[in-house]
């Protein structure tokens, strides 16, 4: 088991701070009630992510992928590909984030004060 678990738990713990700022993204969009951008962004993120999966595990290496050995290939494979998930979604949030009609004005792009 701690075979397998090494190189996994060096996954969890180095894409904690990825997800942390995914999860705030998360509320600043929730809080402007993004919902339908955010299922959709969603529905993107979880499309590349099933595409980087299935190519991980059928034949290819992974992002990791000399790190993974017979006990902890599929379970790399599928924390690497949460990794990509919360990645997506953090790029998609980070778009509407910084969009000029987005919920907020992070670049100072609107400049109607009205």
């Amino acid at each position: 088991i701690r075979e397998a678990l090494g190189p996994v738990l060096v996954l969890i713990i180095a894409s904690q701070p990825l997800n942390a700022v995914v999860f705030a993204a998360d509320g600043v969009l929730q809080g402007a009630s993004e919902f339908w951008f955010q299922a959709k962004s969603m529905a993107l993120s979880v499309g590349v992510a099933l595409v980087y999966f299935w190519a991980s595990v059928g034949g290819g290496d992974g992002i990791f992928g000399a790190a993974a050995n017979a006990n902890s290939g599929v379970l790399l494979h599928v924390w690497e590909a949460l990794i990509v998930l919360q990645v997506m979604r953090g790029l998609t949030s980070l778009v509407k984030i910084v969009d000029a009609d987005g919920p907020i004005d992070i670049l100072g792009k609107n400049t109607d004060l009205s």
